[in-house]
Parts: structure tokens; C-alpha cells; sequence
């Protein structure tokens, strides 16, 4: 049978040499994982653009309830195009961090309307955000948990689960700082200013990774974070 949803694109990889594997997170079924065939040929080379990472998508597609595996898209198109994301260095490098980080968190997460509803409304703004985004990232990582079962509360919450499992690796003395500076990313809203300390802004970085580790099997490391410690410099 044929579905309508809207879609958030989490990622694709090269299947075959004209096709693709992509991971959408949808509406109306939570992570899918489609194939789509010939967007990488010279003919339909444009219809890549569709999957790049956090595309938002009106979709058509295939559904079989009881078919976990990969399913395939009958229509797709961009429901709101991205007007600075991909032409903005900081913002894209941000997204794809974002995209990174969303693709281990949410493997099999399900129908989750208050969870979806937030990326898209969030990616929007951020997309459109002329000031203040620069702490997006460190905003989205304090935020997300929230909707899937482990939010932290507080600092105080958010170190003691961490420390259970690994020591901390901070200086002590930075530590009222960092409670002070996740506090207020836990509590703050994306059009607020942010300013966290170049000095500790690494540390929150890794202390909100650490985090999900411990909530999330096989998170593992996340290969964009490099490219967004070299542009945050």
C-alpha cells in the first residue's frame, strides 16, 4: 500500500553505481531505510539534492507493516528548501554533526510525533537563524534526550551518570563552569544567546557525547566531530 508522511533525510550510502540506501526519519513510522534507484545518473543526477542530510521531505511511499527491511520511495519532493544550510559553512558543517549524531540515536526509534515535530520546526528556524545559532549544535545535543527517554534534568544528573562509567576528564577547577554552561544550555531556547567559554566548550562538547554513549548502544565515535572542532576555531 501507498503512505503519505513527511520525512527528515538522516543519511544515504552508494548502492550499486546509480543507486542509494537512505535513511529517513518519518512521521507516520518513525526510521525507515529506503532504497532509491537512478538518483545518481547523469540523466536523474539533480534528485540527489532530495537526500542530503537533514533534507525535509514530503514523501509517497511504499508501506507493508510487517516489512522491517528496506522499502522504496514512489514520490518524493523538498517540502521546505534549505536557503542557507548548504551554501553556509558553519551552519552545514553544523548539520551534518546533527545528522551524525541523529543517525545513531534515533536506529530504531518508531512513530515519535513530539520528537519530529521538534527537528522540523527546529531545523527551520535554524536554517532561517540570521544571529544567535552559533551554540545550535551544543543546544541540539542538551536538547534531544528529552524526547527519547534520557534527559538529564540537570548537570548534576547528566555528570554523576557519566562518571559511573568513565572518570570525568576535566580539570577540576573548570567544573562550576561546565555545570553552569550545560544548565544553561538544558534550560535555554534556540533563540536565546549562548555564549559557552572557548576555554570548556570542547569539554561540554564530549561530556553530551559521553552521555549518549551510556544511553545508546554502540554509539560509537562520531567522524564529523573533527570538522566541527576545526571550524569552531
Amino acid at each position: 500500500m501507498l503512505k503519505k508522511t513527511r520525512g527528515i533525510v538522516i543519511s544515504y550510502t552508494r548502492y550499486s553505481e546509480t543507486s542509494i540506501i537512505v535513511k529517513i526519519f518519518t512521521e507516520a513510522m518513525g526510521m525507515k531505510t529506503y532504497i532509491v534507484n537512478g538518483v545518481r545518473s547523469n540523466k536523474n543526477g539533480s534528485k540527489i539534492a532530495l537526500y542530503q542530510p537533514l533534507t525535509l521531505l514530503d514523501l509517497v511511499v511504499y508501506y507493508k507493516k510487517e516489512h522491517s527491511g528496506i522499502q522504496r520511495i514512489s514520490e518524493a519532493r523538498c517540502q521546505v528548501p534549505f536557503q542557507n544550510i548548504p551554501f553556509d559553512f558553519q551552519k552545514s558543517t553544523m548539520a551534518l554533526f546533527i545528522a551524525e549524531v541523529l543517525g545513531k540515536v534515533l536506529r530504531d526509534e518508531e512513530h515519535n510525533q513530539l520528537l519530529f515535530d521538534f527537528l522540523f520546526q527546529t531545523l527551520v528556524w535554524f536554517d532561517d537563524a540570521k544571529e544567535n545559532y552559533h551554540g545550535f549544535h551544543l543546544q541540539f545535543l542538551a536538547k534531544i534526550p528529552r524526547f527519547i527517554g534520557f534527559d538529564p534534568v540537570s548537570a548534576d544528573v547528566l555528570l554523576s551518570q557519566i562518571e559511573e562509567h568513565k572518570p570525568l576528564r576535566f580539570p577540576p577547577s573548570f567544573t562550576p563552569q561546565i555545570k553552569q554552561e550545560v544548565n544553561q544550555l538544558l534550560n535555554s531556547k534556540f533563540e536565546e544567546i549562548i555564549q559557552v567559554s572557548p576555554n570548556i566548550r570542547g569539554y561540554v562538547i564530549d561530556l553530551f557525547l559521553e552521555y549518549y554513549r551510556v544511553h545508546t548502544s554502540g554509539f560509537g565515535e562520531v567522524k564529523s566531530l573533527t570538522v566541527l572542532r576545526e571550524m569552531m576555531r
